[in-house]
């Protein structure tokens, strides 16, 4: 591909991604043995796109946990004439949060679950991260759930071989504090 050069539309933006997007790192792209995969913000569907005949097939990834925002309004009307409820939204649905290969497998990355506003206080105790490993026909073959931190305002991801490491920004007490973790994959439970 060549910069600035558009090699083939495969959509438009969507309400829902829009309001989606308001959370911090929605979506994810990677290359996974040699197709491009991305996923929005909104939605556990993955397309991929053969590299060499740009083909694009969708793939839904079927979940109950991940309830996916419905917006039935002009997303951009409601972000500009009522942000406090374009923010309630995004916080009260599922989000994709990144996607990586790592070793043979494709991981997920995302959020569960809502997070609610209490006089400007955000209440994230019914969120949780999730981790999902996916193999090379794209069925989900082990998912891991955590207590989300939101405390971690930033969060920058590499995969490399059979691990990804993320360095994340937390917020002290008098300054900001940057630490380097490996995202172990020892907990995800084998789904038979």
């Amino acid at each position: 591909m060549r910069e600035g050069r558009i090699i083939k539309e495969i959509g438009k933006t969507v309400n829902e991604q829009l309001i989606s997007n308001l959370n911090s790192c929605g979506g994810g792209l990677t290359l996974y043995n040699d197709r491009i995969v991305f996923a929005s913000s909104n939605s556990l569907n993955l397309y991929v796109v053969d590299v060499d005949e740009f083909n694009i097939k969708e793939v839904e990834i079927p979940d109950i946990d991940f309830n996916e925002l419905k917006v039935i309004e002009d997303a951009e009307n409601l972000i500009n004439s009522n942000q406090r409820k374009a923010i309630e939204m995004s916080l009260g649905s599922a989000v994709v949060t990144g996607l990586f290969q790592v070793g043979s497998d494709l991981i997920i990355l995302g959020e569960v679950g809502e997070i609610t506003i209490s006089n400007s206080a955000l209440n994230s105790k019914n969120r949780k991260s999730f981790i999902w490993k996916l193999d090379k026909e794209f069925n989900v073959i082990g998912k891991y759930y955590y207590e989300l931190d939101p405390s971690i305002s930033c969060k920058l991801i590499s995969s490399g071989d059979d691990l990804l490491t993320r360095i994340i920004q937390k917020q002290g007490e008098e300054e900001i504090d940057y630490f380097v973790e490996e995202i172990q994959f020892t907990k995800i439970s084998e789904i038979d």
